[in-house]
């Protein structure tokens, strides 16, 4: 995350600009995946979800710009991602997550009648540059990241043959792991966090960034400012032995300070002085034991997503792979593209979570109660408590879900709809247990039967949000039972493992659906059957099964007639806001 001001106010004490390599070097994971989504971004409308690059585009232009790297003759090393983040990192994760559901908010009151469409000129086939001379333009108001954007690079970089076993999910921070890389061996970190000068690089080890990393097409080497540790202390004359830790201190204690003063303070170490205790436990924080080298192997270990990693690595026993045995778990899950004034769009898919969650019993070998959920809140807080089912009934609720797989299948004459079908079978069933009149899903089905659709609405665009939702809870619930078939001493019940064979043909990331091309699920849908085999589902519902038909029943478009004006299909500001029937307006939540 970096401390603030700290790589400006050492440029001028850096090495300028040169050729970087040959030599070694260690990427910052999440850094990379980031300066990837900058790239591909450059030129889109950053406050239109249907400009986001694809997942498919961001993987390719990873191994792409890796590719240009080590053609200038720097050997990658190593690709790190966090797999566990300390507990002493929770204050400041939970103001990131507050600092991104402010963003969310701000967007939806930003576009209050539903988000920007892309424009007419947009190419989502446009070449990317991957050394460009000027950055892009900032948004205003920008639409949230993509919300697997770290997960898809891992996984575009961990199928690659070049890079595959390059690729490390560690059981740590990922800028602790690629510094003691390369204090051991020399070489270069290359990261966007200036964090990484304040970890002991070693006499060889340095420091580049990747926004200021420039290609000289002539002789296609690349050059950058480089930051060595050593040369900058000598330069501000600094004690080697104790690094940029002091200077840091300094800054971090009073931001105001200039370079120069900030040095004057370190060589006396003013701010150790006075607050010794807060000064030993941000070196610390620097030193921290879980950056052992051997851990950075991962051997044959199924490969988790970081949030994924980061539950289960927690119920290892004690000792092993920085397990910590404590009772505490939670999960931040990423944040969706979703209509905050409506309950959060994790919440349909959250009985898929329960039963991901339930696995770590196993893995523990101990009842686990609940896992704590952040979603967006609004406020600090403990979590959303996700219960549990208890684990001798892991199998009856494995069975259940299978079962309704198995029906849904039945159901379609398309393989590649069973997963949306799921998630508008689960928005019916939330309304059904929640004692809504309609699901919301059934306002876009009717509208796309009228031909009213209106793919940038707010209530699109949320629907999209579940479906996403869905996916990656079915993906955590995937990698948790083949981490729990590779890691518990016990197996997992039979149904468990059938439905793991199950889950092996769930969608990758890059087959999510997007805002692009998530309307045409809904043809999709129609040509398949999908409101009869819906009607199937819920034969035993007759208020359900009476709206499936009024949907089936709508008079069909006739040719050439225009669409409604957009704003009859969007949600109504709450100033003018009728006594609604929507259940969302009802049960508006903040989790």
């Amino acid at each position: 995350m970096g401390i603030p001001g700290l790589k400006r106010l050492l440029e001028p004490y850096a090495t300028p600009r040169r050729k970087v390599g040959p030599c070694p070097t260690a990427i910052d994971g999440p850094a990379l995946a980031y300066h990837v989504l900058g790239l591909c971004q450059r030129k889109t409308l950053k406050s239109s979800p249907f400009e986001q690059p694809s997942y498919e585009l961001l993987g390719q232009t990873a191994v792409a710009w890796l590719g240009k790297v080590e053609e200038s003759g720097i050997h990658v090393s190593a690709i790190i991602f966090d797999g566990l983040l300390p507990k002493a990192k929770r204050e400041e994760r939970m103001q990131r997550v507050l600092a991104t559901t402010k963003q969310l908010e701000h967007y939806r009151l930003a576009y209050p009648d539903g988000v920007p469409r892309q424009r007419a000129e947009f190419d989502e086939k446009a070449a990317v540059e991957l050394f460009p001379k000027t950055r892009g333009k900032e948004a205003k108001v920008a639409a949230p990241v993509p919300s697997f954007l770290v997960a898809a690079i891992i996984d575009s970089l961990s199928t690659s043959p070049r890079y595959g076993s390059r690729v490390k999910v560690v059981a740590g921070e990922a800028d602790g792991f690629c510094a003691e890389i390369v204090r051991i061996h020399g070489g270069l970190v290359l990261t966007s966090d200036s964090d990484l000068l304040v970890h002991k690089l070693g006499n060889n080890g340095g420091v580049v960034f990747l926004a200021d990393i420039g290609l000289d097409v002539e002789t296609k080497t690349l050059n950058a400012p480089l930051f060595r540790v050593e040369e900058i202390c000598a330069r501000l004359s600094l004690k080697s032995d104790q690094g940029l830790s002091k200077l840091a201190f300094e800054l971090i204690t009073d931001p105001s300070l200039t370079i120069e003063q900030a040095a004057e303070l370190a060589r006396k170490s003013t701010a150790a002085t006075i607050s010794p205790s807060t000064y030993n436990e941000f070196v610390q924080s620097y030193i921290s034991p879980e950056t052992v080298i051997e851990s950075v192997e991962n051997g044959d270990r199924p490969t988790l997503d970081p949030r994924v990693s980061e539950l289960a690595l927690r119920c290892l026993p004690a000792g092993e792979d920085s397990g910590s045995g404590s009772n505490d778990l939670s999960v931040y899950l990423p944040f969706l593209l979703d209509y905050s004034a409506r309950t959060s769009a994790w919440e349909q898919s959250k009985i898929v979570r329960q039963l991901a969650y339930s696995l770590l019993q196993v893995i523990r070998g101990q009842p686990i109660l609940s896992v704590a959920e952040f979603r967006r809140p609004q406020s600090p807080s403990s979590g959303l408590q996700v219960h549990c089912f208890a684990q001798l009934d892991i199998g009856r609720e494995s069975s259940v879900l299978l079962d309704l797989l198995s029906r849904i299948e039945t159901g379609t004459t398309n393989p590649d709809l069973i997963w949306m079908m799921l998630a508008v079978y689960q928005d019916v069933n939330l309304s059904l247990r929640q004692g809504k009149e309609s699901p919301p899903c059934f306002e876009q089905l009717r509208q796309y039967t009228l031909g009213t659709l209106d793919q940038g609405s707010w209530g699109f665009i949320h629907l999209l949000a579940q479906v996403q939702g869905l996916l990656y809870s079915l993906r955590i619930l995937k990698q948790l039972l083949e981490f729990t078939a590779y890691h518990a001493s016990k197996e997992i019940p039979p149904e468990a493992a059938k439905l793991r064979e199950r889950l092996v043909s769930l969608p990758p990331l890059t087959a999510f659906p997007s805002a692009r091309d998530f309307g045409e699920s809904f043809r999709k849908l129609g040509q398949a059957n999908g409101l009869q085999s819906l009607s199937d589902l819920f034969s035993g519902e007759h208020e359900i099964l009476t709206q499936i038909e009024a949907i089936r029943k709508a008079p069909t478009p006739r040719k050439g007639r225009k669409a409604k004006k957009r704003k009859a299909s969007m949600p109504i500001t709450a100033s003018a806001r009728p006594l609604s029937r929507n259940p969302f307006d009802i049960l508006a939540r903040q989790d």
